[in-house]
């Protein structure tokens, strides 16, 4: 496992007779640093193989979809530093939801739910900022601009989600010589098992079901034996409502 994309630069530098494929996954905030990466002069054995996704739109489309009923929306501080708050007005504007882009300190996070809560309490629906710190309303310019070079918005599958247009990326043609599909025909798409069996993360996700409604959670599935992706990541839905029970 690499930290960073530029790790995975390095071991194709060091380790010239091995093919390096880097697998490229996450959302704006992990997909700006990939960008920047393709931007360089890399060394012939290094491919990419992207799985990056795109937040804003995808909120969006499942909003428009009726599968999802929220209150307000706590817009995430890491991807805004990328796309800038402007990108989650959609929701405030089309869907009325109040919508407040904030920090992972505990301090931010607090500051966040509250202003969500006064927008609600006073009966509106705006876009707002608690984060100016680190966000700007046009996000990083720069950070956009190399996305912009070394991406192609595309219709990708989302695991338990389905297929959602204009919420994926992938190589530009132009980079093909760096595509891992491209180089070595990756071929991947839905699949029966995309969830494992008995497993609600899809659900979760959609804020459908809690975590405890799920009949695998904390009995087959289970922080030190993860069953479902919801409950692998420190950030998944399952494994903080396991850690903190209902206050997550």
């Amino acid at each position: 496992m690499v930290y960073t994309a530029a790790d995975a630069a390095r071991l194709a530098h060091e380790q010239p007779e091995r093919q390096v494929c880097f697998f490229a996954v996450g959302f704006e905030t992990t997909a700006a640093p990939t960008a920047a990466l393709l931007a360089t002069r890399l060394p012939p054995n290094l491919s990419v193989l992207t799985a990056h996704r795109l937040t804003p739109p995808a909120m969006v489309l499942l909003l428009r979809s009726g599968q999802i009923e929220v209150e307000g929306l706590l817009a995430p501080g890491h991807v805004s530093t990328i796309v800038g708050s402007e990108a989650w007005r959609p929701l405030a504007d089309e869907f009325g939801l109040p919508t407040v882009v904030a920090g992972f300190e505990p301090a931010d996070v607090m500051l966040g739910v509250r202003a969500i809560l006064q927008q609600v309490r006073d009966g509106e629906a705006r876009l707002e900022s608690v984060y100016g710190r680190a966000v700007r309303p046009e996000g990083n310019r720069h950070a956009i601009e190399l996305m912009d070079e070394a991406f192609e918005v595309a219709a990708l599958w989302w695991r338990g989600l389905g297929e959602l247009p204009g919420c994926g990326l992938v190589l530009r043609p132009e980079l093909s010589a760096r595509d891992a599909r491209e180089r070595f025909g990756v071929r991947f798409g839905p699949s029966e098992d995309e969830l494992p069996k008995g497993c609600a993360c899809d659900r979760v996700m959609l804020g459908q079901i809690k975590p405890p409604e799920c009949g695998l959670f904390r009995s087959a599935c289970h922080p030190l034996r993860p069953y479902g992706p919801c409950m692998v990541s420190q950030e998944g839905t399952c494994y903080l409502w396991h850690q903190f029970g209902a206050a997550a």
